[in-house]
């Protein structure tokens, strides 16, 4: 491998690193890629690196350690939002809710259309007693993703922090609403994997869509039949 295709190799993978920091491919192939010679990947290596501490010590609940990890990834790479993403994150579960909005909001008008940090800046708003900015900073969000389970839950709660019984109702009837769609997207694929010969991830989507489905629905009854019969068809 010459220097102009290991350096491109390099760079792609640690890209690759930097958006799925959980896996241990990207890291092993991005090891074997640069061995043996010169590798010109930018500087941020000690930041991916950092960025994958912090990642394992959040995924662990060392919120301490996560914050040290990120704020130091972050430091290295201030275009690493992921790493300012985790660091907002890791403030808000040790209370830090000034540093957490303060994290999450630069972070959020660097992309503003980002949705996990906006909903993450809602609830450190809401935790701060802030309720007027967290309900801002959720209908944005639900203004480009109206069917985020996640927000409309979060819209409920604050509604519910107002006594606002009938408009809770309302957000919580559409995040079900939105979780049947997803239920019904896992029956769809399942119906595909089963045409292909994947046994073992038509079930895994089958039994993943009566997890998601609303309980007592007629979708979630039929999914539950055709596992019957899908089984019945086996030998």
């Amino acid at each position: 491998m010459n220097i102009r295709t290991r350096q491109k190799a390099c760079a792609g993978l640690t890209k690759e690193l930097n958006r799925t920091p959980a896996t241990g491919i990207p890291l092993l192939l991005l090891a074997l890629a640069c061995v043996q010679g010169s590798c010109a990947v930018s500087g941020n290596d000690a930041a991916t690196t950092a960025y994958t501490r912090a990642t394992a010590a959040y995924e662990a609940g060392d919120m301490d350690e996560a914050r040290i990890e990120a704020a130091t990834a972050a430091s290295l790479d201030p275009s690493m939002l992921d790493a300012r993403l985790l660091l907002g994150k890791a403030f808000f579960f040790l209370e830090l809710d000034d540093q957490s909005i303060t994290t999450l909001s630069a972070t959020l008008r660097r992309v503003p259309r980002a949705g996990e940090t906006a909903l993450w800046l809602a609830r450190a708003y809401r935790m701060a007693d802030e309720s007027d900015k967290a309900i801002a900073t959720c209908e944005t969000l639900l203004a480009s993703d109206p069917a985020s389970v996640a927000a409309l839950r979060l819209r409920a709660t604050l509604a519910m922090d107002d006594d606002d019984t009938a408009s809770a109702l309302r957000y919580l009837n559409m995040a079900v609403e939105a979780s049947a769609e997803t239920g019904m997207a896992f029956l769809d694929r399942a119906a595909i994997r089963w045409a292909f010969g994947d046994r073992e991830g038509t079930y895994a989507d089958l039994e993943t869509a009566m997890m998601t489905l609303p309980r007592g629905s007629h979708a979630l009854v039929e999914v539950g039949r055709l596992i019957d019969d899908l089984k019945a068809l086996e030998p």
